[in-house]
């Protein structure tokens, strides 16, 4: 069971850095998050996480919160975006 998605993503950008940038990867998956109205004191809830890896600055909120607004209209999601600004 996983709290997050980012440590895996940074896992597969660590074990590709060789490879040439940039690397653009992302993944949709659920995960556990703590709720104490459950019984079981969790629930799971799907995730949506991505990163844009490149030696030059170029990171585009707008086209981030756009492809965020698409997802949540196809499935009903709430999508965070975090980033560095440059």
């Amino acid at each position: 069971m996983r709290t997050s998605l980012i440590p895996g993503l940074l896992k597969t950008v660590t074990s590709n850095r060789k490879m040439p940038l940039p690397i653009k990867l992302f993944e949709i998956q659920e995960v556990v998050v703590k709720d104490a109205s459950r019984e079981t004191g969790a629930r799971n809830e799907r995730r949506l996480a991505a990163v844009n890896y490149n030696k030059t600055p170029g990171f585009e909120v707008s086209q981030c919160a756009s492809a965020a607004d698409e997802y949540n209209s196809l499935l009903g999601q709430r999508v965070l975006i975090f980033g560095r600004m440059n």
